[in-house]
């Protein structure tokens, strides 16, 4: 089995063109995301962002952040929903479940960031720092409560409860 592929995405790209799109990009991140070419694999990548100075999980960050995305795959990109074949959920996203533990985590943790920067205004840096320092899937369970009466207030419980079980269902799996 081959390693993956990292390519930029077009939020990507924007971040690159203009730095206030992405604020959580570090000068560190961003030099380890003008690396992303399409040509080299995640060992290759953290490699240079070690050498570049970037953190140990600077292409996690990277993914998490729909920056680069691994292959063929391209999610979201923070002002837009992906075009996919795949049925979509309520926040746009994508709603297959990816296969392993791991991208199942890491899709959880990309939705709640996705849904907080949406719905919970200056709010949600505070909420991301939680959700990305939760080491494992029951700190973001229980990240949940929080995450779901924000949207409530912000659109609708019908939709916060939607957004809810999907990520529930991802931490679940």
């Amino acid at each position: 089995m081959s390693e993956a592929i990292f390519h930029k995405t077009e939020a990507g790209g924007q971040a690159l063109q203009d730095r206030s799109r992405c604020p959580a990009l570090t000068p560190r991140l961003r030099s380890l995301l003008l690396q992303v070419d399409g040509k080299r694999g995640g060992a290759e990548l953290r490699e240079l962002g070690r050498a570049l100075g970037a953190p140990d999980d600077g292409l996690a960050t990277l993914l998490t952040l729909g920056l680069v995305a691994a292959d063929g795959a391209t999610p979201a990109s923070p002002s837009s929903p992906a075009a996919s074949a795949a049925p979509t959920g309520p926040a746009g996203d994508t709603a297959a479940a990816p296969a392993d533990a791991f991208a199942r985590l890491q899709e959880a943790t990309r939705l709640m960031n996705k849904a907080a920067a949406d719905h919970m205004g200056l709010k949600a840096l505070f909420f991301t720092l939680k959700v990305e320092k939760a080491a494992n899937r029951e700190e973001l369970l229980g990240l949940l409560g929080d995450l779901r009466a924000a949207i409530a207030k912000s659109r609708d419980a019908g939709q916060a409860d939607r957004l809810v079980d999907e990520i529930r269902a991802l931490l679940a799996g």
